[in-house]
């Protein structure tokens, strides 16, 4: 959080690793300072303490508000501060590289991901790759054999914690929002491994109801004329 340019006027920045996200909104009311991010319909809101910022972070959700406690402290510090206690079997001293893992829910579900980790001097910078995106920009650290990452972009906030364990496997937790839960275990990959992830052109098909192997579609347009898949203007065009 910075001073703008123009007179009272205040700047911030959202990192992760080498993102920064910029909020919509950077303004105080009454007592609180509001960082807004407004095209996910959420906002911090937080009053100042001393040399901290406490207060909570609303992100609009179908099911209504999902609120979080925030807090922060001023000045540029590590993401993680907790001293780790070094476990009694040898753990690698770089878990850099790329990663097969498996998530578990708590009622059994599980999906496939790829580790992406990379050290950055005393950091860590890391994805995890899904059949259907990613886990976004992570930051964090790797000491003693446990690894920690989070992110905030003003939609998610993720964390997520794991330890090598005597095999050289990483176990922990994946916390995301408020609520979600899962554990996961992911092994090192060797060069030329083919990874955990599905073949991209096999995760989406068409429906077997679709007639001739076509995507159909009609709709109306702003002007209320109609819009179909025959349309002269369509012709041998990919649809």
């Amino acid at each position: 959080i910075t001073r703008g340019e123009g007179e009272g006027t205040l700047t911030a920045a959202i990192v992760n690793g080498r993102e920064r996200i910029e909020p919509s909104r950077v303004v105080v009311e009454g007592r609180e300072l509001v960082l807004g991010f407004d095209v996910y319909d959420s906002e911090i809101r937080a009053e100042v303490e001393g040399d901290a910022l406490v207060g909570r972070w609303v992100h609009t959700m179908p099911g209504g508000p999902e609120t979080l406690e925030f807090a922060a402290r001023r000045g540029e510090q590590p993401r993680f501060v907790a001293k780790v206690e070094p476990p009694a079997h040898a753990v690698p001293a770089s878990i850099d590289g790329d990663w097969s893992a498996v998530f578990t829910t708590p009622d059994g579900f599980t999906f496939a991901a790829q580790g992406v980790l990379a050290s950055v001097g005393e950091r860590v910078e890391a994805t995890f790759l899904t059949d259907t995106g990613d886990f976004r920009w992570l930051d964090g650290r790797y000491e003693a054999g446990r690894l920690e990452l989070s992110c905030f972009d003003g939609a998610h906030a993720f964390l997520l914690r794991a330890d090598v364990d005597a095999s050289g496997a990483l176990q922990g937790g994946f916390w995301a929002m408020g609520g979600m839960h899962a554990t996961w275990r992911a092994t090192k990959m060797a060069a030329g491994d083919e990874g955990p992830l599905a073949d991209p052109t096999a995760v989406v098909a068409l429906s077997p109801e679709a007639a001739d192997g076509r995507f159909e579609f009609a709709f109306p347009d702003l002007q209320g004329d109609l819009v179909t898949h025959d349309d002269p203007r369509f012709a041998g065009k990919v649809v």
